[in-house]
């Protein structure tokens, strides 16, 4: 850590942030000590040690080997499921186990987001804020970029992810989990040979499950979640399991008539399965206690990460997009800010995932222009503003008693006015000097048609993690504005109600969608355009451009889609997004739809 130069107004804090922080290194003497003479792998947690290194003794030395780690890091797991057994405080009543989160298709989502404060940190967007108004242009008074100033951005945005966490995701993740517990009758055969509260893999015959040996309370907890577990005990055409309680009474049932259940270490790729330990259940019992699956990770203004269900991620997305357009309406075209989802498997290396949102939150968020179509007042209290890309904004204009009209907040950067001028004739309107030229500042209902507004929209983005490899392609491609988020949402709820009618069906669907891509990918359309090129060529492409909407057009027609899905929805790629999204990734079918109206 370093001090940075005294000074009233922090003018050095933006660029302290801007830095990455130092590499941590482990001391070069304690490191060689430890692989004297040492053949083992280097632990795959730490990097730093011998695979079993600083056991007290051979089993817990071979433990550690048959995990992959060292003794340390392998200590340092069993602390935390320790504190998560004690049945009390944050760990139980969320979870620490990936199994516990993942959906009923075995998947999660590494949710993330961040805002970009840069250009708050170091003044600029402060200024733009102001604490005096009047009739001339004297009278604007913006604010001083104090630290106490830039210390207050930094904690609203934090108390926003904050908030997340607590009130917006267990709105949409069910609240009612439970877990079940299974005693055994050779308690010493298990202490003896079990781990302290090491999580194993066993075999209900022929399903795997996820167990944690707790050896202070003599008994195995649950580490799996229980709905997917019950159906797949149950079979195919299993129905009624949706309900936990449901399902973790079932789960109970087949624990409490196994005769034996073997035990297994949690396997790598390529190796071969042998039982650890058979134990022969004595008791089992569902734990009252409830909890929420979902694990969070971070909450800070720059980096928010946490797991969440993969089947409920689009839900909490929509939630959080909602709260920043309460929250920060009145500045967001100024304040950067994104919103990732990374879906994987369960059995996927969580670094993966991890990896693929660094990649994410490291990728820009440049401003914009937009040109502005019309503005309009809604109510009393909020001002909408439609741009000529079809995008809607809602600002709040009033302060918070719901009266005060707000004359200090919500000011938009006006590069150019209808003519090509700047609008320094508007009325609510003030001037900041940006790299050496006057640049106006305009409040929203004092904007006009044609202005062209420079603005930092929102950004979503997803990634599907089939293979670890995948995540190099994260921050690699365009993200979406978030207002796409909406669309996709409403586009797939129309294509349930279709479904529902009887107009649609799942291999309806697919069929139209691989034959536009099919065509985008004939034609050439799937590549960016570029303005470089001979003009055949970008006649040619223009060309194309034209006979794929006519298609798009006609097909939407002759399958009588024309009311659901519109012909943009096909050309910008929302269409394939949402299709992406919930019939790929999410597993959700038209067809359930259908299924249930017969």
């Amino acid at each position: 850590l370093s001090v940075s130069a005294p000074s009233d107004k922090a003018e050095r804090l933006h660029e302290l942030l801007r830095e990455p922080p130092p590499v941590p290194r482990a001391f070069p003497e304690a490191v060689a000590e430890c692989w004297e003479d040492e053949r083992e792998d280097i632990c795959t947690a730490c990097g730093l040690r011998p695979q079993g290194h600083g056991a007290p003794n051979n089993f817990y030395r071979d433990k550690a080997r048959e995990r992959g780690v060292c003794y340390l890091c392998l200590k340092r797991r069993a602390q935390r499921a320790e504190a998560w057994a004690c049945e009390k405080g944050p760990e139980w009543y969320r979870t620490i186990w990936i199994d516990e989160v993942s959906d009923r298709n075995g998947r999660l989502v590494l949710l993330v987001g961040r805002f970009d404060l840069t250009n708050w940190l170091d003044g600029r967007h402060v200024k733009t804020l102001l604490v005096r108004t009047g009739k001339d242009q004297d009278d604007y008074v913006s604010k001083n970029p104090s630290f106490a100033r830039l210390r207050r951005v930094w904690e609203t945005t934090k108390r926003f992810w904050e908030a997340v966490n607590e009130e917006d995701i267990p709105l949409f993740i069910e609240t009612s989990c439970r877990r079940v517990e299974v005693r055994p009758e050779d308690r010493d055969t298990v202490k003896d040979n079990l781990g302290d509260y090491h999580v194993y893999e066993a075999d209900l015959a022929g399903v795997r499950t996820s167990l944690v040996w707790d050896p202070d309370r003599n008994r195995f907890l649950s580490a799996d979640n229980l709905c997917r577990l019950a159906e797949v005990i149950a079979g195919p055409g299993a129905a009624g399991l949706c309900e936990p309680s449901k399902a973790v009474d079932l789960v109970c049932n087949r624990l409490g008539k196994l005769d034996k259940i073997p035990l297994y270490e949690p396997g790598g790729y390529g190796r071969v399965r042998q039982p650890h330990v058979v134990f022969r259940p004595r008791e089992t019992r569902v734990i009252k206690q409830s909890y929420t699956p979902t694990i969070p990770i971070l909450a800070e203004p720059a980096t928010f990460m946490a797991l969440i269900p993969a089947d409920r991620a689009l839900e909490v997305a929509h939630k959080i997009k909602k709260r920043f357009e309460t929250e920060m309406g009145k500045v967001r075209n100024r304040l950067p800010f994104f919103l990732g989802l990374v879906f994987f498997d369960r059995r996927q290396p969580l670094f993966s995932a991890v990896d693929a949102a660094r990649r994410m939150l490291a990728s820009e968020l440049p401003p914009e222009s937009w040109a502005v179509r019309y503005t309009r007042r809604i109510g009393k209290t909020v001002c909408e503003i439609v741009f000529q890309n079809g995008i809607s904004w809602q600002v709040p204009v009033v302060m918070g008693d719901f009266n005060t009209h707000d004359d200090w907040y919500p000011y938009y950067l006006v590069e150019k006015d209808a003519a090509g001028r700047a609008p320094s004739w508007r009325r609510l309107r003030f001037s900041l000097e940006e790299a050496g030229e006057e640049r106006y500042w305009i409040h929203v209902e004092d904007l006009a048609p044609y202005d062209r507004v420079k603005v930092y929209p929102a950004r979503f983005a997803y990634l599907h993690l089939d293979t670890s490899a995948r995540r190099f392609e994260a921050g690699s491609r365009p993200f979406r504005l978030l207002e796409e988020l909406d669309e996709m949402v409403r586009l797939w709820q129309d294509l349930e109600i279709t479904a529902r009618a009887g107009r649609l069906t799942d291999t309806g669907l697919r069929g139209i969608e691989a034959l536009f891509e099919n065509k985008r990918e004939m034609w050439g359309l799937n590549e960016p355009s570029k303005d470089a090129g001979s003009r055949r060529q970008r006649a040619e492409r223009d060309h194309s451009s034209l006979v794929f909407a006519e298609l798009v057009k006609a097909t939407l027609r002759k399958e009588r889609l024309e009311d659901v899905v519109q012909p943009e929805q096909v050309t910008n790629g929302v269409l394939t997004g949402t299709l992406d999204l919930y019939m790929r990734i999410m597993k959700r079918r038209l067809a359930d739809f259908t299924q249930k109206e017969v």
